[in-house]
C-alpha cells in the first residue's frame, strides 16, 4: 500500500488507488474493528472471489452484528437464514433460505423419456426417476417468452398459486403435482 502514497499521514482519493474488490475488504474490515450491532452490505462481495467472500462472511457471522445482505450472488444464501424477495410488479415474499432454494429449482421435462431434470439454485445438477403422463405445459423460462413478467415473478406466482394471463390473452395456472410441475392452461 506504501508503494502507491507516500505514507500512511498523506490525503488521498482512495477510490481512485485501491480496486473495488479492496474496497469491499476494507469495508469489511471496518464492521469487523468497530462491532456495530447491526448493518446492512449492498454487494458488499460482488467483486470478489467465493473464497475470500466465505472469509469475510464467516468473520461477520462470529461477531454480533446482525447483518443484512443485498446482492445476486447464490453464495450469500450460504451466510444466510431468510431471503426477502422483492418483484417489479411489488409483490414480495420472505422464506427460508432452504424454502426459496427448493421454490426456485428449474424444472424441465425432457420429451424423450420420463426423466425430469432439475437445476437447483446451487448449480448442482441431477437427475431423478418419475412416472410422467404426457403432459404438455410450460417451464418459468417459457412463460416469461408469453408475458412481460420476469422469471423470479413467474416463479413467486407459482409458488402463490397464482394464475398468469400472457400477453396472447391465455390463462395459465402452476400445476404443483410432483410429477408434473409445469405451467399448465386453464
Amino acid at each position: 500500500m506504501l508503494s502507491r502514497v507516500d505514507g500512511f499521514d498523506t490525503e488521498v482519493p482512495w477510490e481512485n488507488i485501491l480496486s473495488i474488490g479492496e474496497q469491499q475488504r476494507l469495508a469489511f474490515a471496518r464492521l469487523l474493528v468497530t462491532h456495530p450491532s447491526f448493518t446492512i452490505l449492498d454487494e458488499a462481495t460482488s467483486a470478489l472471489d467465493l473464497q475470500n467472500e466465505g472469509r469475510l462472511y464467516q468473520q461477520l457471522q462470529s461477531t454480533k452484528t446482525t447483518f443484512i445482505s443485498v446482492g445476486h450472488r447464490e453464495s450469500l444464501f450460504n451466510y444466510h437464514q431468510w431471503v426477502l424477495e422483492l418483484s417489479q410488479d411489488s409483490s414480495w415474499q420472505l422464506v427460508t433460505v432452504q424454502d426459496y432454494r427448493t421454490q426456485k429449482a428449474i424444472v424441465t421435462i425432457p420429451s424423450t423419456n420420463s426423466q425430469i431434470k432439475i437445476d437447483d439454485s446451487s448449480q448442482d445438477k441431477f437427475l431423478i426417476q418419475a412416472e410422467i403422463s404426457t403432459v404438455e405445459g410450460l417451464s418459468h423460462k417459457e412463460m416469461n417468452a408469453l408475458t412481460y413478467y420476469f422469471v423470479t415473478t413467474i416463479r413467486s406466482k407459482a409458488s402463490k398459486g397464482e394464475s398468469i394471463i400472457t400477453r396472447d390473452g391465455f390463462t395459465y395456472r402452476y400445476d404443483k403435482d410432483p410429477k408434473v410441475l409445469i405451467w399448465v392452461r386453464v
